[in-house]
């Protein structure tokens, strides 16, 4: 039954999670904010009431003061008058002293002052038989003046309770201050903590499943790979996860139907290519017969034409070839010095048609761990594409150094460059740059791409790299082809 229950109040979409997650951090600070109000108010309360009381007592204490003064000074009259209207004035002062003891007495005294205050009255009783009785030869005798002096110092040591009354209200207001700001403390201690738990608790329950459709996102790059994983959470990202599932089975179709496709429509292209390369061989031999200048150009045209479109073909069937999973066929240490001699024989002709001078820069003993043929296609598309940007009469680099473990291979020109909005996108497959040198043949926007999968399929990368002596700069790392490596991958 709880178990239902909790599952009915769960939230079921990231927003009502959301919300759920601020209601419950909120609630501790809120009834932290609420106790620590009643406790402001208590405090304010019972200040108020004490302070109250203090001023009550020490006003009434001072006012029974001036009361006892001024009787004293009504009976020194009667006894000097001793007429009826002296007599009326010493009862209306006893009267007002009286009233004022009762005031004192109603309020909430403490024993001293209340002991004080009787021992006042009792003493005023009889002070008041003796101003009306007694007979002495002088107007004010010592057997008055003595009693009337000591009821005055009941009146000031009433008045010192009251004061100390009064300290004592202050010193209490203190301390339930005090008490007052320790109770916050150890709420806040208490609330905070909860309310951090709370908050990191429920970002992990926010923040999980929206990782899991992040790396499901991101593995829509390689449909091929398996199945995205329903997410567990909020009903909303789980039906976020199922549409990618079905977004990531359609790429997979359509990347099958692209490579199938590719694949028939390059074979299908090169059975009539061949006739037509074929043709135009016979053609500029002249086994047909011998030809006009104005038709060996024609024919000379054909035959470019034709070159090209088969080199592109074959492009187009290498990287479905790498596309479609290629591994390397064998794994050697592979000299880095022949790939580069290799590379620089293959296109030595398009170097001094154009007048590029190489550089060259190479640590000794140099060497690879790969495929030789894969490598070789690899670098030999970088070489084609720094040649083909670069202007006549400038130069090429080929550098390539040790460093921990890896081999770094740099290509470089000083052709146009790549711009900034370019750098991100050279690797895409059939996605093409600046223009290039000028009577340069255009690719077919696959050399790169191609070069990067040969290069990630020996586990390494291609990059493009910045160098303050040339505007472009490829750069290929790999593992070093050294018999300690040699013996790990044989592991």
């Amino acid at each position: 039954m709880t178990r239902k229950l909790f599952r009915y109040l769960w939230p079921s979409s990231v927003l009502g999670l959301v919300l759920f997650g601020f209601l419950l951090v909120g609630t501790p600070l809120i009834l932290g904010l609420l106790v620590t109000g009643q406790q402001i108010e208590r405090l304010t309360f019972e200040g108020e009431r004490s302070l109250e009381q203090a001023v009550s007592i020490t006003r009434e204490a001072r006012e029974t003061m001036d009361r006892v003064q001024a009787l004293e000074r009504s009976a020194r009259q009667y006894r000097v008058l001793q007429d009826d209207e002296a007599l009326t004035h010493f009862q209306a002062r006893r009267e007002s002293f009286l009233r004022q003891v009762q005031t004192m007495l109603a309020l909430d005294l403490p024993t001293a002052p209340r002991v004080t205050l009787v021992n006042a009255v009792v003493r005023e009783a009889l002070l008041a038989d003796q101003v009306l009785s007694e007979v002495a030869p002088e107007p004010w005798p010592a057997f008055l003046a003595r009693p009337f002096s000591i009821l005055n110092q009941m009146s000031v040591a009433l008045l010192d309770e009251s004061e100390a009354v009064a300290e004592s209200a202050v010193f209490d207001l203190k301390r339930l201050g005090e008490q007052a700001r320790d109770l916050v403390y150890a709420q806040m201690a208490a609330v905070i903590p909860i309310a951090i738990l709370l908050a990191l608790t429920f970002t992990g329950l926010i923040t999980r499943p929206i990782r899991q459709l992040d790396y499901s996102i991101r593995s829509l790059a390689h449909p091929e790979a398996g199945p995205i994983k329903a997410v567990k959470g909020p009903r909303d990202l789980k039906v976020l996860s199922v549409r990618l599932e079905w977004a990531r089975r359609r790429l997979s179709r359509i990347e099958r139907d692209r490579q199938r496709l590719l694949g028939q429509v390059s074979h299908e292209l090169k059975t009539p290519l061949s006739a037509i390369r074929e043709g135009v061989g016979l053609l500029e031999e002249e086994l047909l017969g011998p030809l006009a200048p104005r038709q060996s150009e024609v024919v000379t045209i054909l035959g470019t034409s034709t070159a090209r479109l088969e080199e592109q073909i074959e492009s187009l069937l290498r990287f479905n070839r790498i596309r479609g999973g290629l591994q390397p066929a064998q794994t050697q240490s592979v000299a880095v010095r022949a790939l580069f001699d290799e590379a620089l024989l293959t296109h030595s002709l398009s170097l001094s048609a154009r007048d590029i001078q190489v550089e060259t820069h190479l640590d000794d003993g140099l060497a690879v761990w790969g495929d030789p043929d894969m490598l070789r296609t690899a670098l030999d598309n970088l070489l084609s594409n720094a040649i083909k940007f670069s202007p006549a009469g400038s130069r090429v680099g080929l550098f390539a150094v040790r460093e921990e473990g890896t081999v770094r291979i740099r290509v470089s020109d000083n052709g146009r460059g790549i711009g900034g909005g370019d750098r991100h996108r050279v690797f895409e497959p059939f996605y093409r740059g600046p223009a290039s040198a000028e009577g340069a043949v255009p690719g077919s926007g696959l050399g790169l791409s191609i070069c990067r999968d040969l290069i990630r399929a020996h586990g390494g990368d291609v990059t493009l790299a910045r160098s303050r002596d040339w505007k472009t700069t490829f750069e290929i790392r790999l593992s070093n082809g050294t018999d300690d490596v040699r013996n790990r991958h044989a592991d």
